[in-house]
């Protein structure tokens, strides 16, 4: 019920400081029945910070379509944000969108992007940072095979021991 007023309240002509106080304390109680709300404020500039914060913190495979929904549309600060979310929460549905972003013009996105994806940690988003670190010169290609060791790592808790060991032997043996 709370939650539903909360909604209710962000949906009002409400001035931005209260639609803020009542984001903070939303993200502690939020459920998938918020998704709808937060993705329409994910449109306007004025909200889209506040509405991404508590979609970060919702639980539920919807949160993350709103944010790869969102994502396409986003300006570049928010869009910075957005991917550091889907890579904070791991959204394997992500990687090809991220991928597409790892050449993007800005460089603040594009290593967004690569760091994302380094997060993911996935054997899609390992061989797409492969590729890339062979391809990128220069301080992107060092941030691919940061990224591609963070897969590596993952490969490690995950005990794909096999996999996380050839990216090691491939990152130390690399050229500048």
């Amino acid at each position: 019920e709370t939650e539903k007023l909360m909604l209710r309240f962000l949906q009002s002509d409400a001035t931005l400081a209260g639609k803020q106080f009542i984001c903070k304390s939303l993200g502690t109680i939020a459920t998938k029945k918020s998704v709808p709300v937060l993705k329409q404020m994910m449109t306007d500039k004025n909200t889209d910070e506040m509405a991404l914060l508590v979609l970060e913190k919702i639980p539920d495979p919807a949160a993350d379509k709103a944010m790869r929904n969102a994502l396409p549309y986003a300006s570049s600060n928010i869009k910075v944000a957005i991917i550091n979310s889907l890579g904070f929460r791991r959204d394997t549905k992500a990687v090809e969108l991220l991928t597409k972003l790892i050449h993007e013009n800005d460089p603040l996105v594009s290593a967004s992007a690569i760091s994302a994806l380094g997060a993911i940690g996935t054997q899609e988003a390992s061989f797409i940072l492969s590729t890339a670190s062979d391809i990128f010169t220069g301080d992107q290609k060092w941030m691919a095979m940061n990224a591609w060791l963070k897969c590596a790592d993952r490969f490690i808790i995950e005990n794909n021991h096999e996999e996380a060991l050839m990216i090691y032997k491939e990152v130390y043996h690399a050229n500048p």
